[in-house]
């Protein structure tokens, strides 16, 4: 996974001091990644910036979640209440060359892109701001291109991917040991 760079999250994080991660809720673990749904609506770069700032249970250092398969988007379908509408994933157009007419969508965690479930007219071309995907678009977990404010829309809440601290693995992992030994016994 890439890091965003300290001086563009330092300039961000400073203005989303607490409330924008107050309601971060734990949604599962996939893959060996944890999963987390940020249900403050915010614009696609502050929903970046908030998932790499630790509050309560969430322990930061996240990303906008990428989607590698079919079965990872199941697992968001399956944990994410899509009743509160459509989230921001981590897929931008940002860099593109012609983002308007010939947007190439990257992962912000760097990961290859090996999966894509864009609706269809699917992204929208011709708006050289729409270039941030959002999960959801017409229910059953197609995407959709927005601009950074969710126009024409609205903000958005978002889904965060985190690797696991290898403290949290080892608790888990352990538990599981004692669990395993409580039933052969």
């Amino acid at each position: 996974m890439k890091t965003i760079s300290t001086v563009a999250a330092v300039s961000v994080l400073a203005s989303l001091a607490g409330s924008a991660n107050a309601a971060i809720v734990f949604l599962g673990s996939f893959g060996g990644f944890d999963y987390y749904r940020n249900d403050t609506p915010q614009t696609y770069l502050n929903s970046r910036a908030t998932a790499l700032l630790p509050s309560g249970s969430y322990p930061g250092g996240g990303f906008l979640t990428s989607i590698n398969s079919l079965a990872e988007k199941n697992f968001i379908l399956g944990v994410v209440p899509f009743n509160l509408g459509v989230h921001w994933i981590g897929f931008s157009a940002e860099g593109s060359a012609d983002p308007a007419n010939n947007p190439v969508y990257k992962w912000d965690d760097g990961s290859p892109v090996t999966y894509t479930n864009w609706g269809g007219g699917n992204p929208v071309l011709g708006n050289a701001a729409r270039i941030y995907a959002s999960l959801n678009w017409n229910g059953g977990g197609e995407w959709s291109n927005l601009e950074n404010t969710g126009s024409p829309f609205g903000l958005k809440p978002s889904i965060y991917k985190v690797i696991p601290s290898p403290g949290a693995a080892a608790a888990l992992g352990l538990a599981g040991l004692l669990a395993f030994r409580r039933r052969r016994a």
